[in-house]
């Protein structure tokens, strides 16, 4: 699986279990409230515990973005020196 598809696996078990915990406590809010506190939680949380897997899709991009430029920059007829 790739870097990128287990960040988002990974933050989305985070959203889901602030989320449980958040429907566990007997705090008195709109369920709709209470998704959008986990929803903060997860993504502050995410900032620090997921700062590995966010460095293995930063460079996962920053290859696949190199490569596109080599193979654009290959595929760019030569250029001739102007005749005199």
């Amino acid at each position: 699986m790739g870097p990128v598809l287990k960040l988002l696996g990974a933050r989305l078990v985070l959203f889901v279990a602030a989320a449980a915990v958040l429907s566990v406590l007997p705090i008195e809010l709109d369920p709709f409230v209470k998704l959008l506190v986990a929803l903060a939680v997860s993504m502050v949380v995410s900032a620090f515990v997921l700062r590995g897997l966010r460095s293995d899709v930063g460079a996962r991009l920053e290859r696949g973005a190199q490569q596109r430029l080599d193979r654009a920059r290959d595929a760019q007829p030569a250029k001739r020196a102007p005749r005199q």
